[in-house]
């Protein structure tokens, strides 16, 4: 048998592939069955992973294109007596039905807090493949936030995520609201504008 280069060899290999519309796992039972050397198996195998990690990404990249296409804009609905403003259930009240029809979930994480820094990572995933999306911001003063809105400081702790799961999905997404959002708002009971103003400050 001739020796190839590597990527003459996998150039090939994914030529074949696609021109027969084989599924990458029958040439490498087939190349079992013919006894191909370990050295080649290892290729192929590590070739046929590649190929199915390059699909997911293609099938992630045009399911979050779909979305993007599909999502209709959203508007603020709620209102204080300056301000309106979305929470983070209202975009996913909105966004919900778009993400299912594309194919994507959507996860949040926290990771650990650092000099004084808060993140947040939106987790968007399609299939098994799945890209993290980070936003970064100053520490909540969450004392601060219980007191202005009388609520416990677990309570605020609950707002702060909420307003960070909201911008990072939201720039996971390139997602534009109706208007520019100032608020910092996750509360079932509506608040005044000067309390918009005074969280906005605490959180931002």
């Amino acid at each position: 048998m001739a020796v190839w280069s590597l990527n003459l060899w996998e150039k090939t290999v994914t030529t074949e592939l696609a021109e027969r519309k084989m599924d990458p796992l029958v040439l490498i039972q087939s190349a079992i069955d013919k006894g191909m050397g370990p050295d080649q198996l290892e290729k192929l195998v590590a070739l046929h992973e590649r190929l199915q990690l390059n699909a997911a990404k293609e099938a992630f990249g045009l399911a979050k294109a779909s979305f993007q296409a599909k999502c209709h804009r959203i508007f603020k609905s709620r209102k204080t007596d300056r301000f309106t403003f979305a929470n983070f259930g209202d975009i996913m009240l909105e966004a919900g039905a778009d993400l299912s029809e594309c194919g994507l979930s959507v996860s949040f994480s926290f990771p650990k807090v650092e000099s004084g820094r808060y993140e947040c990572v939106c987790n968007l995933r399609v299939g098994s493949y799945g890209e993290d999306y980070p936003f970064h911001g100053p520490m909540p003063n969450l004392e601060a936030i219980a007191k202005t809105m009388r609520i416990n400081e677990n309570q605020a702790i609950n707002v702060a995520a909420a307003y960070y799961k909201k911008a990072a999905f939201c720039n996971a997404l390139n997602l534009v609201l109706s208007d520019e959002d100032d608020s910092v708002v996750e509360s079932l009971n509506a608040i005044t504008g000067d309390q918009v103003v005074e969280l906005n400050d605490l959180i931002i």
